[in-house]
This record gives C-alpha cells, structure tokens and sequence, in this order.
C-alpha cells in the first residue's frame, strides 16, 4: 500500500502570480525583482497561507544580494523569515529549505547546517533545477565535492534542459576545475538558448583571460556589462581581462570607477589578484568576508587566487569560513583534472 500524497487546494488566481513571480525572478534584472515581488505579494494577499509565495519571496531576497543589488546583511533577515513562513506551513518546502541553506553556509559559515537544509530540498518529490543549482554552487563546490556538484547539473538538466542558471553553473564548475576550452564551448551552446544571459557570458570571459585569449575575453566582458550594468562583477573581471591584455590605461579607469561604489568585494579582489596587488586583494577578500558578499565562497577557488593560497592572511579567512580544506581539497581535483584534460 501506499499513502496517498498530500493534497491542499490552490486558489488559481494566487498560482499564476506565484508562477509570474518566479518567470521575473529568472530574468536577472532590476526591474524584473521588483515585478516578481509585486507578483509574490498578490499572491500572499490572494491566498495568505500560500507557501511557495513565501518561498518567492525569500528567493527574491536572496537574489537581491547574489547580483550586488542589496548587501547581504540587509537581506538576509528578510529572506530567512520568508523562508521560514513558507516551512510554517509546507515544512518540506525545498525553494525554502535551499535560501536557508545558503544563508547557513554564507551567513553562518555553518556547513553542516547548509547540508541539511540542501539535503531536504533535494529529497522533495520534484527538485526545481534552481534547488540544484544553489546546492552545488553555495554548497557543494565551496566543500570541494565537485563529483556531487556535477550529478547535481545532470539531474537538474533532466528536469528542465533549458534552464540557464543551471548551464551557468556547469559553466562555473569547469572554470574552476581550470577547464577554459571547455567552459568556453558549453557557454557557447548555452547561449543558442538565451544569447543574453550575462552570467555566461562573464563566465566565458573568465575562461578567455585565462586560456589567453585577451580579445576574446574583452569582447565577452564587456557584452556582459552592457547586458547588466548593474553587475559589478562582469566590470571589475573586465579590468582584469585589460590588465592581462596590457592596457593598464583602461584598466585602471574601470578599477578607479567601481572601487568608489564596490570597493572590498568578491570582484574587487579577484582585480587585484590579477595586478599582483595583494594587500589591496586581502582587503578586498577581508571586506568580502565582513561584507558577507555571497559571491566569496563560491568564487575563492578560483584560478585568479592560486598564486596566493599559501598568504598567511588568506589562509586565516578561509579558516574563518571553515573552508581550508575544502578548497584545499577542490583546488587539488581540479589541478588533476587540468593535468588529465
């Protein structure tokens, strides 16, 4: 025998605004969070016991601070309430349980806890792709498990193929495993679903600087900022994409620009990581840490940082995020992969 699933009437009009609000969220853009919080508010005045709309809500949130829009100490509180109203009601909400999840692991610095949250959003009976993603990038990757992260991508490709955010973590992933031909191809054939999602196309430059293909990576760069001006990241990496083509003029124009309005960020520090700069790019890292940009954990294995993993101080953060063997161990799979590939 089997039990029945739960069942619990939806009002239809509450339904559509949730899924209206999940259509903004995925557009990345200022305008289009504002539109998905209206969209998970109606929703809530509709039906007050709505949880996905709480989950939205927190979604929306967090997405505030993963594109620099919001610090993450402005949003955090905001999330985890939305997220915990929404478990009040459906305590095997995943959307809810993968926001608590990252706010564990990057607020808290508490990985067991990140991993149980993660755990339970997966263990649903349908995993949203966006679920997957925020696991293997908040969570699995900053651990070093990049097996798990990349059966992540492929259950959550099984689900919906065309989801951009989970190509852009595929993308994510074979950059830090220092795969740059290949993170440039999967990129590429994204990007034959949505040409204009910046994330790749900041990814791919990333890749391009690297793999030493400076044009290429400035051309890339600089489409991701005219997609999403508001992305500081796509700026300070074209910094660096002019750094390492040797127009120290335009770089440093860039870098003066954004280090008014983004200064000690995860973007700055990986500019000064290019320059050579290191007690600018500890700075920025230690302001990162403080800040608590969301963009640190993920991004700390990244090959700009290499040069500079033995630095006492950069040692000591990653021990206050409880993260030094877990990058030591992700750096170290992906320098085998680089010597296999």
């Amino acid at each position: 025998m089997k039990l029945a699933p739960r069942t619990q009437t939806v009002n239809i009009e509450a339904y559509q605004n949730y899924l209206k609000g999940q259509y903004y969220r995925g557009r990345y853009t200022p305008e289009s969070l504002a539109k998905a919080k209206e969209c998970f508010e109606r929703a809530l005045a509709i039906d007050p016991k709505y949880a996905p709309a709480y989950s939205g809500l927190a979604l929306y949130h967090y997405t505030l601070a993963s594109l620099g829009i919001q610090s993450t100490g402005d949003i955090a509180p905001a999330a985890n309430s939305a997220a915990v109203k929404a478990l009040a009601i459906d305590p095997d909400n995943s959307e809810a349980h993968s926001v608590l999840g990252i706010i564990a692991a990057l607020f808290d610095n508490d990985w067991k806890a990140a991993e149980m949250h993660f755990r339970v959003a997966i263990g649903a009976e349908s995993v949203p792709p966006g679920v997957r993603y925020r696991y293997l990038f908040y969570c699995l990757l900053p651990m070093g498990r990049v097996p798990e992260a990349t059966e992540q991508s492929r259950l959550g490709l099984e689900t919906d193929p065309l989801s951009m955010i989970l190509h852009f973590g595929i993308a994510w992933r074979m950059y830090v495993a220092k795969q740059y031909l290949e993170t440039i191809e999967s990129a590429r054939r994204a990007h034959e679903i949505d040409p204009n999602f910046y994330f790749l196309w900041a990814v791919m430059g990333l890749a391009q600087v690297h793999a030493g293909f400076t044009v290429e990576a400035i051309a890339s760069l600089k489409r991701a900022v005219e997609l999403a001006p508001w992305f500081h990241l796509s700026a300070w990496y074209l910094a660096a994409a002019y750094h390492r083509a040797g127009d120290r003029a335009r770089s440093q124009e860039w870098a003066r620009k954004l280090a008014a309005s983004h200064g000690q960020t995860y973007g700055a520090a990986t500019f000064y990581a290019t320059t050579g700069d290191v007690d600018a790019m500890l700075e920025s890292i230690e302001g990162a840490y403080r800040q608590r940009d969301w963009n640190l954990a993920p991004g700390i294995s990244a090959p700009f940082f290499d040069p500079y993993r033995n630095e006492p101080r950069f040692h000591a953060l990653l021990a206050q995020m409880n993260l030094v063997q877990n990058v030591a161990n992700e750096v170290g799979v992906a320098l085998a992969r680089s010597r296999c590939g």
